[in-house]
């Protein structure tokens, strides 16, 4: 029988907030915590890679899981009162990442459920990678200070327990093919110090949007974590998003209202999708991330919510196809917060068929390691947040173990989506990869 050890593998995390100096500062504790490899430097990207049809193929792929992951984790949301939120890029790296580290069947399994190949994964990774790290600034001119108006800094880690037997190939990979860095920290006897670190690192990475115990127990041996941060505006860095002069009535999901004015969009070439059971447009931020709105007719907002809608609301051309009217669009949608908080293992085990790991008799961590361990929970927990400044958001994935237009003469018209009722929502970047999606039951 395989003996029962504490094991923490995943965690994945998206943030947005205000922020200065990205620099990592992260300095671990002596004799507790200390570098054994640096991940690889981002590769320069150029449109050759980004448009290949190699790399399109992938994200279509992540697309599809990221479907997937919606409608199983909707289908299983019965919470009417609280909003949501998932990170299905979260999930998709905290999967990728544990993929590198197992071997047989419980690689198999992860791979399956991905749909991709090892090959595919190492070949797009590090696009994928590059793309999700960018950083731009802006200027104030009243002080004349360089302030960053919108990054993606996305970054993977593996924590290793010093009693654990690890490969040093594993490793290389990781640090190669998947950006890894690579600590190796005292979990066993300096328990409480190697705690501290590993909070410190994760507060740093998300500056601050994370900060708490994980309480990683003696016996962890193995941390993949996986950090994303994200910070964005809707335009210039003192414009926010105006409010709508008058309240509506908000519809919530249990049918009560809730009085309150609306952020008014920039309008938007475009028209705005209408069906017999939901409306759907969108709204972007200066550096081009996008946020779908799917609002219900009268029909539940679950019934609608789902991927074959969800696919085409992300794939619909919105842009008028009358050849005399030019159509602007703007949203008017509220201030909301969501959140989550759930064990994936479930759903991982029903929908995606990943079992392996969750089995102390089958799962094989060979890759990484000699020693036995097996998956017991998978948590994922997110926080996002949107009003007229921007957007703010995190997500953690745990999976723990034991042991524009120009001018035109044409007509132009200019119409409002009203998001009055509960809503669900899709944020992506300008590439298509979903970074959050979720419902607005209650404002």
């Amino acid at each position: 029988m395989k003996k029962v050890i504490k094991l923490c593998c995943l965690f994945m995390c998206t943030c947005l907030t205000a922020c200065g100096d990205v620099t990592s500062t992260f300095q671990p504790t002596k004799n507790v915590t200390n570098l054994l490899k640096r991940a690889k430097n981002p590769i320069e990207l150029d449109s050759e890679v980004t448009e290949s049809r190699d790399f399109k193929e992938f994200l279509n792929k992540f697309t599809d899981f990221s479907l997937k992951f919606n409608d199983s984790f909707m289908a299983s949301y019965d919470d009417k009162s609280s909003n949501s939120a998932i990170s299905p890029l979260s999930l998709f790296f905290a999967l990728a990442m544990t993929s590198e580290c197992v071997a047989n069947n419980s690689k198999d399994e992860i791979l399956n459920a991905l749909n991709m190949t090892s090959n595919e994964l190492k070949t797009n990774l590090p696009i994928l990678y590059a793309l999700e790290n960018s950083t731009a600034y802006s200027y104030d001119d009243m002080e004349g200070k360089k302030v960053i108006s919108s990054i993606k800094d996305l970054n993977n880690s593996i924590w290793l327990s010093k009693r654990l037997n690890k490969s040093e190939s594993a490793l290389n990979n990781l640090a190669d093919y998947y950006y890894v860095d690579s600590y190796e920290s005292d979990f066993l006897y300096n328990n409480k110090e190697a705690n501290k670190d590993f909070r410190q690192y994760v507060k740093e990475k998300t500056r601050g949007l994370i900060d708490k115990d994980f309480n990683l127990d003696k016996n962890t041996l193995l941390v993949l974590l996986n950090t994303l941060y994200l910070k964005d505006i809707w335009s210039d860095l003192s414009d926010s998003l105006h409010f709508t002069s008058g309240t509506y009535d908000f519809i919530n999901r249990d049918k009560t209202t809730t009085k309150s004015k609306l952020m008014m969009g920039k309008y938007i070439v475009g028209r705005a999708l209408k069906t017999d059971t939901y409306s759907s447009f969108y709204t972007t931020t200066k550096s081009g991330l996008r946020i779908y709105f799917l609002k219900p007719n009268n029909s539940n907002l679950e019934d609608v919510f789902i991927k074959e809608n969800i696919d085409n609301i992300m794939n619909y051309d919105y842009k008028s196809e009358n050849i005399d009217v030019d159509y602007y669009t703007s949203i008017h949608f509220p201030k909301f917060e969501a959140s989550s908080n759930e064990d994936l293992v479930t759903l991982l085990i029903d929908d995606f068929e990943i079992k392996d790991i969750f089995n102390p008799y089958k799962a094989d961590f060979s890759s990484i390691s000699p020693d036995e361990m097996y998956v017991k929970q998978v948590l994922h927990s997110t926080k996002l947040k949107v009003d007229e400044k921007g957007i703010e958001g995190a997500a953690i994935t745990a999976v723990l173990a034991p042991d524009s237009a120009g001018p035109s003469e044409r007509e132009s018209v200019y119409e409002q989506l009203i998001i009055d009722r509960s809503f669900g929502y899709v944020v992506t970047d300008r590439y298509g990869v979903t970074l959050f999606s979720g419902i607005i039951n209650k404002i």
